[in-house]
C-alpha cells in the first residue's frame, strides 16, 4: 500500500471518508473504498476483498434516511422519501439527480431535458457516479433510468455481469436504451458469448420501441452482414430513420456508405457532409474523420489548418485517433513546423488512452531517433506492447528487429514468426518480408516458389516494394513463368507509387543509365 501525503494512506483516507456516510452498506462501502483508492493512485494500487455472507444489513454510518424515517409516527413521510411521489410516473422527467448528470446517455430519449449526459462511457467519473446512482436507486427505486445508468457505470468498471443484470432490470422497468446496451454486450461478447443473433433481437426490440440507437445499430448490422445477409439498401434506410431522430452514429453510417459507394453512388462530398453533421452534433469520432477529409483532400480542397482544428477538437474530447493524427501532422510538418517532440507527446497521450497503433508509432521514434536518442531497446519494448495488444504493424516491426538484431539477438526464426502473425492480420509489409526470407534463404530453405507467393499476396494488397520484387521474378522466371511484359507492367506500377528499385529496373530496361 502507498503512503499518503498527510500521514494517511489512500486506503485509510477513503475508508474514513466512506464509513461516515449514512445508508452505505458494508459491501458497498468497501467497493467504493477500492474504487477511490484506484482513482487516487492511478490504478497503481488495487485493493482486493474477501467476503462472507451476513444476515440482514450493516451500515457503518447508520441506515439510509428512508429506513431511519420508518420509526416516525407519520408513515407517509417514509413513502415520500423512498418511493415516487406518483408511482405511475416511472420516468420522472421532472427530476434531475447527480446520477443523471454523471452517467446518463445523451441518446436516451427517456432522460430529463436538464441532463446533457456523458456520450462516451469511459469519460464517466466512476467513483462519483457509482455513489450517485446507488443513492438515486435507493431513493427512487421505480425510476428505470437510474438502474440503466448504474449499468453504464458497471460497464466502465468492466463488471459486465453487473452491467448485464442492471440492463435487464432496467428493461423490465421500461428503459428502451437499456435494450440497446444489452445488445452491445452480446455484439461484443462482453461478459457473455458473442452472439450477433441475440444482439440483433435486442436491437430490434429497441428499434420497435422507437429507440434511435437500436435503429442505427440495425443499420450497422445490415451494412456489415453481422448475423444477417449484407444489405446496403436496408442499412441506408435504417441510418436515415435514425438520423431523423438526430443520431450521430447513423450520420457516420451514412457517411461511410457514400465514402465507399455501398448501395449508393460513391460521393466523397456527400460523405463529408454527413460526417460534418455528426461532428457539429458533438461526435468526436466524426470530428477526427472530418480532419482526415481535410488532410487528404477527400471531397474538399486539402487544408492542413482545418484538419488540425478538427483533430484538436476530437483530441480535446479524448479521441485517441485525433491524438495520433495530430501527432502525424507534427511528425510530417503538414501545416505546422515539423516537431518530433510534440508529435511524440501526442502519440504518448494516445497510447495512454489505449490506442494500440500509437504504440507502434512510438517504437518508430526510438528506432529512427526522431527527436530522441536512437534506442533499439526502447523501440522493441513499444513494439512488444503493441504486438501483445494485437497490433499488426508492431508485429511487423518486431520481425524487422529480429532480422537486424536491433535491441534483440538476431533471430530469423523469431522474425519469420512475427512476420507470419502480422501477415495473418493483413500487414502487406510483413508479406513482402516473408517473401524476402524465402528469396534469400534466411532461416528457411531458399524457395523461389514460396517467395513468389508471398510477393503476390503483398502486391495484391498494394505494397510497392512487393510489386517491384514480383516484377523481378517475372523478368527472371523465378518460381513461375518468365514474362517480360508483365515485369515491365509491374515495375511501371511500382515506380508510379514512388519505388526506387522499380525506377532503376525501368531505366535498365530502357537502356538508360
Amino acid at each position: 500500500a502507498r503512503d499518503g501525503a498527510d500521514g494517511n494512506s489512500p486506503y485509510t483516507e477513503a475508508l474514513a471518508r466512506t464509513i461516515r456516510r449514512p445508508g452505505v452498506g458494508i459491501f458497498e462501502a468497501f467497493n467504493e473504498v477500492g474504487l477511490s483508492v484506484m482513482q487516487a493512485t492511478g490504478n497503481a494500487q488495487q485493493p482486493w476483498l474477501s467476503t462472507s455472507p451476513i444476515r440482514g444489513s450493516f451500515y457503518f454510518g447508520g441506515p439510509p434516511a428512508a429506513a431511519s424515517a420508518a420509526v416516525s409516527t407519520d408513515p407517509a413521510a417514509t413513502i415520500k422519501e423512498a418511493r415516487l411521489t406518483n408511482p405511475t410516473d416511472t420516468l420522472r422527467l421532472d427530476l434531475v439527480t447527480d446520477c443523471d448528470r454523471l452517467a446518463s446517455h445523451p441518446a436516451d430519449t427517456q432522460r430529463p431535458p436538464g441532463a446533457p449526459g456523458v456520450l462516451v462511457a469511459s469519460s464517466i467519473d466512476v467513483v462519483a457516479a457509482l455513489r450517485a446512482c446507488d443513492d438515486a436507486m435507493r431513493q427512487y427505486p421505480d425510476v428505470a433510468r437510474f438502474v440503466f445508468q448504474a449499468g453504464r457505470v458497471a460497464y466502465v468498471q468492466k463488471d459486465y455481469a453487473v452491467a448485464k443484470r442492471r440492463y435487464e432490470q432496467a428493461i423490465a422497468m421500461g428503459s428502451n436504451l437499456a435494450m440497446s446496451n444489452l445488445a452491445y454486450l452480446y455484439q461484443g461478447g462482453e461478459g457473455v458469448p458473442q452472439d450477433y443473433t441475440q444482439a440483433r433481437v435486442w436491437f430490434e426490440k429497441a428499434a420497435a420501441a422507437g429507440e434511435p440507437q437500436g435503429i442505427s445499430a440495425l443499420g450497422w448490422f445490415y451494412r456489415n452482414g453481422w448475423g444477417v445477409p449484407q444489405d446496403y439498401d436496408h442499412a441506408r434506410r435504417m441510418f436515415e430513420k435514425a438520423v431523423a431522430a438526430g443520431n450521430t452514429n447513423a450520420m457516420n453510417g451514412l457517411g461511410g456508405l457514400y465514402a465507399a459507394g455501398f448501395g449508393v453512388t460513391k460521393d466523397l462530398v456527400q460523405a463529408r457532409q454527413w460526417y460534418e453533421k455528426a461532428a457539429a452534433a458533438g461526435d468526436r469520432g466524426a470530428m477526427n474523420t472530418v480532419g482526415l477529409y481535410n488532410q487528404n483532400a477527400w471531397g474538399v480542397p486539402q487544408d492542413y489548418a482545418e484538419a488540425r482544428k478538427w483533430f484538436s477538437k476530437a483530441a480535446d474530447l479524448g479521441d485517441t485517433n485525433g491524438m495520433v493524427n495530430l501527432g502525424g501532422l507534427y511528425q510530417n510538418g503538414w501545416g505546422v513546423t515539423k516537431d518530433y517532440t510534440v508529435a511524440r507527446q501526442w502519440y504518448e497521450k494516445a497510447a495512454a488512452g489505449g490506442h494500440v497503433g500509437a504504440l507502434s508509432g512510438l517504437g518508430a521514434f526510438y528506432t529512427n531517433g526522431w527527436g530522441v536518442t536512437k534506442d533499439y531497446n526502447a523501440a522493441r519494448q513499444w513494439y512488444e506492447k503493441g504486438a501483445v495488444a494485437g497490433n499488426a504493424p508492431s508485429m511487423y516491426n518486431l520481425g524487422i528487429a529480429y532480422v537486424n538484431g536491433w535491441g534483440v539477438a538476431k533471430d530469423y526464426d523469431q522474425a519469420r514468426a512475427w512476420y507470419e502473425k502480422a501477415a495473418a492480420k493483413g500487414e502487406s509489409g510483413a508479406m513482402n518480408n516473408l517473401g524476402f526470407l524465402y528469396d534469400h534463404g534466411l532461416g528457411v530453405t531458399k524457395d523461389y516458389t514460396q517467395a513468389r507467393q508471398w510477393y503476390e499476396k503483398s502486391a495484391a494488397a498494394g505494397n510497392p516494394m512487393a510489386i517491384a520484387n514480383l516484377g523481378l521474378y517475372y523478368a527472371n522466371g523465378w518460381g513461375g513463368p518468365k514474362d517480360a511484359a508483365q515485369a515491365r507492367n509491374l515495375w511501371e506500377k511500382a515506380a508510379a507509387a514512388g519505388n526506387d528499385q522499380a525506377k532503376e529496373a525501368l531505366k535498365k530496361l530502357n537502356g538508360k543509365k
